[in-house]
């Protein structure tokens, strides 16, 4: 049901865990603002929904400030369906993103006056049309909406046009692309990014 669990637990200072969700089925809204500054939450709970609909995470952890790391497997989001998730939790340094592609309007000030720096570790799909999105100088509010501060990685495992398992790494906003393996470097101007390839 629409907004189903909307702020059900927002303001609970002491809670410090939060109770299972098991839902694969979300609804619209359903999980918004529900631990919204929950300020002594530190292990947030698995979300293991693969799709995802519009707004249903809005402002799920905004203002936990304890919140450290967090998993999001789902592979396909909707407009708005991280919208505002991690705004003001200052504490997160990692994020683990399902997600296969880059869209418009899933991220909209997810990380806002969230942690400096940070890591996104993400998916070589995801990646990869980041990349398509950047060379092609296209708009996109997703990619505006990594921060600074927080680098995208990525694990490439049997990639055989790099010749061997690698780490992808990426830093916003800087001016140049790297590729870097064993055997050679490539260094080519893209505008806003800098890709990094290190062997592992």
């Amino acid at each position: 049901q629409r907004s189903c669990y909307l702020a059900m637990f927002r303001g609970c200072t002491s809670l410090e865990k939060a109770p299972e969700l098991p839902a694969l089925d979300l609804a619209e809204a359903c999980y918004s603002e529900m631990f919204r500054r929950c300020s002594s939450l530190k292990v947030a709970p698995k979300l293991p929904a693969q799709e995802l609909c519009d707004g249903c995470y809005y402002w799920m952890f905004g203002e936990c400030t304890r919140l450290e790391a967090i998993e999001l497997p789902a592979k396909e989001a909707e407009y708005w369906s991280y919208h505002s998730m991690f705004r003001g939790c200052n504490s997160l340094k990692t994020i683990k993103l399902g997600l296969k592609s880059c869209g418009q309007d899933i991220l909209g000030g997810w990380l806002s006056d969230a942690s400096e720096t940070g890591q996104i570790i993400c998916t070589p799909e995801f990646l990869k049309s980041i990349q398509e999105i950047i060379e092609a100088e296209e708009d996109n509010t997703d990619v505006e909406n990594i921060p600074e501060g927080w680098k995208l990685v990525s694990e490439y495992t049997n990639d055989s046009s790099l010749k061997e398992s690698i780490w992808t790494i990426i830093s916003f906003p800087t001016r140049m692309f790297n590729i870097l393996t064993t055997a050679d470097i490539v260094l080519k101007k893209v505008g806003i990014l800098s890709f990094l390839v290190l062997s592992k």
